[in-house]
């Protein structure tokens, strides 16, 4: 799916929920939560042929750990926003914010065993 597409998805969705919010506000949220599954979807059909080639770059120069916890994070980011921002649209700001902090607290997890290696190189080299 190109650009266009997803753009098209999204202008479309969004004139309906315009609509739905003045007739039948009851399916906003639906529609909100199937344009943005279709339009993530397209998205990650674009972004595997990316990752294929990072992770070959990665497993050739040894820092296939280091590329694992990127992507993860950049995961776990992509959705929390989603989820924070489906959150704000329905009004729930405080939980969009819970969302965002677990996120928050998921990504310094996936960091800890990196900043361990790091701190381990740095006293190798103090030594």
């Amino acid at each position: 799916m190109n650009i266009l597409k997803v753009c098209g998805v999204a202008l479309i969705a969004a004139f309906s929920i315009g609509i739905l919010k003045i007739y039948k506000s009851e399916f906003v949220l639906p529609v909100s939560v199937v344009a943005s599954v279709v339009i993530f979807g397209a998205a990650l059909g674009l972004i595997a042929p990316i990752s294929d080639y990072l992770g070959e770059l990665s497993s050739i120069g040894g820092f296939s750990i280091y590329f694992s916890a990127i992507m993860k994070a950049l995961g776990i980011g992509i959705v929390a926003d989603t989820a924070a921002s489906h959150c704000r649209d329905v009004g729930q700001a405080s939980l969009a914010s819970k969302v965002e902090f677990a996120a928050k607290i998921l990504i310094l997890s996936l960091a800890l065993p990196i900043i361990k290696e790091i701190c381990a190189a740095a006293l190798e080299v103090v030594k």
